[in-house]
């Protein structure tokens, strides 16, 4: 996108923009609801554990900001949300999973303000002495600060440029102090990353534990003003059918399910199905060993009934190679 037109701003001011009080209007705070891409597995965690789980800056995809955090980023943990009134595509793409079977969790502006609100204590998860996950309770303020707000799409990098352009919501900003702007802010992103609309709650670690992730739970009343948003490729019949579980629990708890409105055809696996047998190859050695990886690597791209599907796919294949003969 050409930015029609460019504010100049300094960086004081340009980070002051992300000050948003949760005492004002909700049509004010967004016109927009947030929401959350994931795959169906991690919607039914959400759902039935009443809790989102946060990564730290460490595991991020845009690797600028790994790299802009590297030596701290995992004391940063953020939940990300799309602050969108479309549906974004790539956005299923990248958190649906390869079978385009995943979900969004809704929430409306007034309830992100109540939300962000209400979050008082998290959980750190670490893992024990004895390997198993242990949670730490943190308290706000003593364990960790809170802060929120919209990202900042850059065009250069401090190290490129003494200048940038900045795409924050709706408008264009032109910087000229680039440094002053990236330092200590965890609101910024490349600009080819602006698809997202991204809105992050962040938690700012403390404590000298550097935790695997956060925890942040929210009440069943919360859940009640939820929505659930079904990928392209899934109805609610479908749902029923192939995820039962997660059906019933967002019934049970959520506000509503609701349908996708794109009229798309996703079908990563069969797209990719060349490099998936690729990969597998690339891996094994014998057949008990390419059994071995079929089992154990599969579930975990593909999430649907296409599973059995590809199994047998990549057994014919193996049977048809040389290496296997």
């Amino acid at each position: 996108m050409k930015p029609k037109s460019q504010i100049k701003i300094d960086a004081k001011q340009m980070k002051s923009k992300n000050n948003w009080g949760l005492d004002t209007q909700a049509k004010d705070f967004s016109k927009y609801d947030f929401w959350h891409y994931t795959s169906l597995e991690t919607a039914d965690k959400i759902i039935d554990g009443l809790s989102f789980h946060c990564s730290n800056l460490d595991q991020m995809n845009d690797l600028h900001e790994a790299e802009r955090h590297r030596n701290y980023g995992e004391f940063i943990h953020a939940l990300c949300f799309c602050n969108s009134n479309t549906e974004k595509i790539p956005m299923w793409y990248l958190y649906a999973g390869m079978s385009g079977n995943g979900a969004s969790i809704g929430i409306t502006p007034g309830e992100m303000q109540k939300f962000i609100k209400k979050i008082t204590t998290v959980k750190g998860c670490r893992d024990g002495e004895d390997g198993k996950e242990t949670q730490d309770e943190l308290l706000i303020d003593r364990d960790f600060d809170l802060e929120y707000g919209w990202i900042f799409y850059e065009t250069s990098h401090a190290e490129e440029a003494t200048s940038t352009k900045i795409r924050y919501r709706s408008e264009w900003f032109r910087l000229e102090d680039v440094r002053s702007f990236e330092k200590d802010n965890y609101f910024i992103k490349d600009y080819p990353w602006e698809y997202e609309r991204e809105f992050r709650i962040l938690f700012k670690n403390k404590t000298s534990i550097p935790y695997k992730k956060i925890i942040v739970n929210f009440t069943k009343e919360q859940a009640k003003r939820m929505k659930l948003m079904l990928a392209p490729e899934l109805s609610k019949d479908g749902l029923k059918t192939k995820h039962p579980q997660l059906y019933a629990s967002a019934n049970e708890k959520l506000k509503s399910i609701k349908e996708s409105e794109l009229y798309i055809k996703m079908d990563l696996v069969n797209r990719n199905r060349k490099e998936i047998l690729e990969n597998i190859r690339s891996i094994v050695d014998t057949p008990q060993n390419a059994e071995n990886a079929v089992a154990c690597l599969l579930p975990q791209i593909i999430r649907d009934e296409r599973l059995e599907k590809v199994k047998k796919l990549i057994h014919e294949s193996m049977k048809e190679n040389k290496e296997y003969a």
